[in-house]
């Protein structure tokens, strides 16, 4: 009887050997790529925990890193285009320059797969399993990943999603971003590509049931400036899964340091990131200047910007504003009974852009959180404007 138990725990250690190395065959990069693109082929210490981790506590782990997950599921062949929105071209791949409504995952699974050099992404939370598919796909081309997100991913009690043991068994690079310092917690979700195309907007990249959202893509040299010297400041303050982190970038522009538009007559800058809540106070200061119509779409809303929309309404502004379901109760109950028309999304479906659309000069999209506003960005382009305008139109079509 020894004998036979003796037998079947190596037996059982053999398959369960047999199975980490067809992980690392099937999931990781062809050795001649990854060597190309300078990745250690040997996992860190702590990344071999999250690979023991995948067969101790979630079988929905091990479906989504062994197939029909990474495999099976067919590549999005093209990014949903938004009507109305002017196209701009990444890597011969025609790209929306904005993006409104479901779908967010699909579109920036295309543009991922598109990339040739690097993929430097930042979310909170990391579920976008299209997403993730292409940058597993792009680590075997030996393209670089690497993705910032919050401590609690790796740490807390519903992390280590399997979208993000995917990309850790793939060869990313992901550092995790605690929140303290002028920042707090890592808000906002951004992807910046091959260093030529940006996308931003809605946050988390989460996906849990239908999300309604909005983001920009750009390609603009001064957007593209502001958020990856934005990101490269996160990535020096998040700590690797092992080994030492690097000294930090003490200091980061947190706002365009020379405002390349002009509001109401004023410099404006381009873009105001969350660090000292630049992006929030930057809103708020928008809304006090309009006089004549606000357009407002807020998955929460803060007693900050519930002043300043009222400060608006009483300068003569006519006020709409489309609510999510996590906004304070109270709070829009006082705004409608004070002439702001409110309105809700119909359930299942959740709001997670957060634009505004100010007397039709100005545009910003960005990011509310629980945690707080992401980063913004302020646009006056008329195909912004218009395209904005006609979709606010709508969602309150669909709100009630």
């Amino acid at each position: 009887m020894r004998e036979i138990s003796r037998v079947t725990m190596m037996l059982s250690m053999a398959a369960r050997l047999v199975a980490a190395l067809a992980v690392f065959v099937l999931v990781c990069p062809a050795p001649s790529r990854a060597g190309r693109a300078g990745v250690a082929l040997s996992p860190l210490a702590s990344d071999r925990q999250v690979l023991e981790g995948l067969f101790t506590e979630s079988a929905r782990s091990v479906r989504f890193v062994f197939s029909p997950g990474l495999r099976a599921r067919p590549r999005p062949a093209t990014a949903s285009r938004t009507s109305a929105a002017p196209t701009l071209s990444f890597a011969g791949v025609p790209v929306a320059a904005f993006h409104l409504g479901e779908g967010l995952d699909a579109e920036l699974a295309v543009l991922v797969d598109a990339c040739r050099r690097e993929v430097d992404l930042a979310t909170p939370v990391f579920s976008f399993p299209l997403t993730a598919e292409a940058a597993v796909r792009a680590r075997r081309r030996g393209v670089v990943v690497r993705l910032i997100t919050d401590y609690s991913q790796l740490a807390g009690a519903g992390g280590r999603t399997p979208e993000l043991r995917a990309l850790i068994l793939a060869g990313a690079q992901v550092r995790t971003y605690f929140g303290t310092g002028p920042l707090g917690a890592l808000r906002g979700a951004f992807a910046v590509l091959d260093g030529e195309l940006l996308e931003a907007g809605s946050a988390p990249w989460s996906a849990t049931g239908r999300a309604y959202d909005a983001a920009l893509l750009r390609n603009d040299p001064v957007l593209l400036y502001g958020f990856h010297s934005y990101w490269r400041w996160l990535w020096t303050h998040a700590k690797p899964l092992s080994g030492l982190a690097e000294p930090f970038l003490e200091t980061a522009d947190f706002e365009e340091p020379v405002p390349s538009l002009r509001f109401k007559g004023r410099p404006w800058p381009a873009w105001a990131m969350p660090a000292n809540d630049s992006g929030a106070r930057r809103l708020a200061q928008a809304l006090r200047f309009c006089r004549v119509r606000v357009d407002l779409a807020l998955p929460r809303l803060t007693r900050a910007l519930a002043d300043a929309v009222l400060e608006a309404g009483r300068g003569g502004a006519v006020v709409r504003l489309v609510a999510g379901r996590d906004a304070d109760v109270q709070l829009l109950a006082e705004l409608a009974a004070r002439g702001v028309l409110v309105f809700r999304l119909p359930e299942p479906e959740s709001l997670r852009a957060q634009f505004a659309w100010l007397d039709g000069e100005l545009l910003q999209v960005g990011s509310s959180e629980e945690s707080g506003f992401g980063p913004a960005l302020f646009s006056a382009s008329a195909d912004d404007i218009q395209g904005f305008a006609a979709e606010f139109s709508a969602l309150t079509r669909r709100g009630r």
